[in-house]
């Protein structure tokens, strides 16, 4: 899989346009593959093979398949993830987290429901991110 780099934030998944982004990515249709910091808005699924880091003022809706996940922004889906999930103060996750690990700092906003997923599950979600 190839990736391209760019330094604009929004994405327009149906135009194909994309602003303000700090990240390598390639993009399918509603399928983002990113790798690296993300600060902006999206809808849609996001997949990594390593880390995302949702901003303090980013805001997404759709679901997430990774390695490891920083939200400091606002999320709003369900998470899937064969690492750690962290969320910073003062972020915002609504929706359902499965993960090995979960780390989260004071004064978060935590409307979901997380799971800890065993190896089995683990191996199903790196399938996806292979």
């Amino acid at each position: 899989m190839e990736f391209n780099s760019t330094v604009n934030t929004t994405i327009d998944l149906e135009k194909k346009s994309f602003e303000n982004i700090r990240m390598q990515f390639e993009a399918k249709k509603n399928l983002i593959f990113i790798e690296g910091l993300f600060d902006g808005n999206l809808t849609g699924l996001i997949i990594s093979r390593e880390t995302i880091c949702i901003k303090e003022k980013s805001e997404i809706t759709g679901n997430i398949i990774c390695k490891e996940l920083i939200v400091s922004g606002k999320f709003h889906g369900n998470i899937y993830c064969t690492g750690k999930v962290i969320t910073k103060s003062n972020s915002e996750i609504n929706g359902k987290i499965f993960t090995k690990n979960f780390l989260n700092e004071d004064n978060c906003n935590l409307n979901c429901t997380i799971y800890l997923v065993d190896k089995a599950f683990q191996r199903q979600i790196d399938s996806l991110i292979a």
